[in-house]
């Protein structure tokens, strides 16, 4: 994109010449003035790139006057032309810090070197006060006290070149302005002061470093406080340092909340239970706490790095655990399993991907002995159920449906016991009455007392049988045990069924 040119020039011929010039190199000419404020008014409605300005000029205003007002109100380059001027006028115009002169006569070449080369500079003084201006908002809202020390020989004659807001921001007290160690020595606290003077001893030297140390406030209280400085040297300027201190008290205060977290954390995770097992992405142990351990029969440091879970449990494993919970037998350094219970969780990172997993490991031996124990109990009942010389049926209390019935039985009414396990069982019986259905039914609601009842066998004869209940718990289920007995012998019904 061409640049824009406005012209201030009152010979008419002079600037329509140049004019032309100015379009033949490549330029476009936004207007054309022969005054200061006809000029100003252009240049508030075109806002050209760059003004060749005429020192001498009609009007009010002189080129030397308007350029200062150009530089002024709009911060737009001046090039002034001129063929002559008196010495008080070239004073004058210096004094405007014009972007350039052009001595009339003058050749295209020069033309468009003197324009050139203020567009140039006029783009650099621009990107300058840009970043200029940048630093000095990033210095109002930063916490943070900036500084830039010049060094000398000696440190008491360190010289503070500049410095952004107070340190009483960063240090909770008033203070002035820091030029080295001996300027800031009574705030700090004495088992930091050597360290300080250390670091800062080092900085001056040409090293980069940074410190945290404590302040001591005016209240009695006390601020954390970071130093960050890095020096340079500087040609035919000896040596400058950069560096900054900032308000670390809260940072502080976080992590040292955090470092007790972690410790209460790991005392739990160390102290619990049940064994944990914190495998890497290669499922290679970084973590067993002590319970793991003494599951195991394994030191920590003969498993953190050097084992991973599947190597220590019995039997083929897949190529990584499963993800949801197994049960499994650990095989410990003895060479004993230990059956146990393991939940995995595996860890992803902030992409997704694999980092490792985090297993629950508990040991249910205890649990295994337990249910052997119910089952050999639930064997042994089974045994004396069906050993029973009484007439016996199991009975399922949800649904009054036969579940088993003993020897016994099957002789008494010559039916098979597949013929009656599965029903309601009771279509055998016959009742004199419904007093004695109802009776039979509260029995077996109430699961005590008794009652009698009248059993068809496949051969058709009746038979007369008191009934006797117990509630009995197999695998969470509740069965109601009828045991039948001959009225006349009492035979079976006080019968043993433990």
């Amino acid at each position: 994109m061409a640049s824009r040119i406005l012209l201030v020039e009152d010979e008419p011929v002079i600037a329509s010449s140049i004019a032309r010039r100015l379009r033949h190199l490549g330029y476009e000419v936004v207007g054309s003035a022969s005054s200061g404020d006809a000029a100003l008014r252009l240049i508030d409605q075109s806002i050209p790139d760059l003004v060749l300005m005429d020192v001498k000029i009609e009007g009010r205003m002189d080129g030397v006057d308007t350029a200062g007002a150009v530089r002024d109100r709009f911060g737009i380059p001046v090039v002034f032309l001129t063929a002559y001027a008196d010495e008080s006028t070239l004073d004058r115009a210096k004094r405007q810090d014009p972007f350039g002169y052009l001595v009339k006569p003058f050749s295209d070449r020069e033309l468009a070197g003197a324009i050139e080369i203020a567009l140039n500079r006029a783009e650099l003084e621009r990107t300058v006060q840009q970043s200029e201006e940048r630093y000095r908002m990033l210095s109002t809202v930063l916490s943070d006290y900036a500084f830039v020390i010049d060094v000398a020989a000696e440190p008491e004659d360190d010289v503070l070149e500049w410095s952004t807001g107070s340190l009483q921001s960063v240090f909770g007290v008033d203070v002035d302005p820091f030029s080295g160690v001996d300027s800031i020595a009574h705030l700090i606290h004495p088992d930091d002061a050597p360290r300080f003077a250390d670091v800062w001893a080092r900085v001056r030297v040409g090293a980069r470093s940074s410190a945290e140390f404590r302040v001591l406030c005016g209240d009695g209280s006390q601020r954390w406080v970071k130093l960050d400085a890095l020096a340079q040297k500087q040609r035919d300027r000896g040596t400058r340092v950069y560096g900054s201190f900032q308000d670390v008290t809260a940072l502080r205060t976080l992590e040292q909340r955090l470092e007790d977290r972690e410790f209460e954390f790991s005392q739990i995770v160390h102290r619990v239970q049940q064994g944990i097992w914190v495998a890497d992405r290669d499922n290679l142990c970084v973590y067993a706490n002590q319970a793991m351990c003494e599951l195991t029969g394994y030191p920590r440091e003969e498993l953190v790095g050097k084992r991973s879970l599947e190597s220590i449990i019995r039997g083929p494993t897949p190529d990584r655990l499963p993800q949801e919970v197994f049960e499994t037998e650990v095989v410990a350094r003895s060479g004993a399993a230990v059956p146990v219970l393991v939940t995995p969780h595996s860890v992803a990172g902030e992409t997704g991907d694999y980092r490792g997993c985090f297993y629950l490991v508990v040991d249910i031996s205890r649990q295994r002995h337990a249910a052997e124990l119910i089952e050999r109990g639930r064997r042994k009942l089974e045994q004396v159920f069906h050993e029973s010389p009484a007439p016996s049926l199991l009975v399922d209390s949800a649904s009054n449906a036969v579940v088993d019935v003993n020897t016994a039985f099957t002789e008494a009414t010559g039916f098979a016991a597949d013929e009656i396990i599965g029903t309601g069982g009771f279509g055998l019986a016959e009742y004199e009455n419904l007093e004695d259905l109802n009776r039979m039914v509260m029995i077996l609601k109430e699961r005590s007392g008794g009652g009698t009842i009248r059993l068809k066998t496949r051969d058709g004869v009746h038979r007369l049988f008191t009934v006797g209940v117990r509630a009995i718990v197999v695998d969470d289920d509740e069965l109601l045990m009828l045991i039948l007995s001959d009225p006349e012998s009492g035979q079976g019904q006080d019968q043993d069924t433990r």
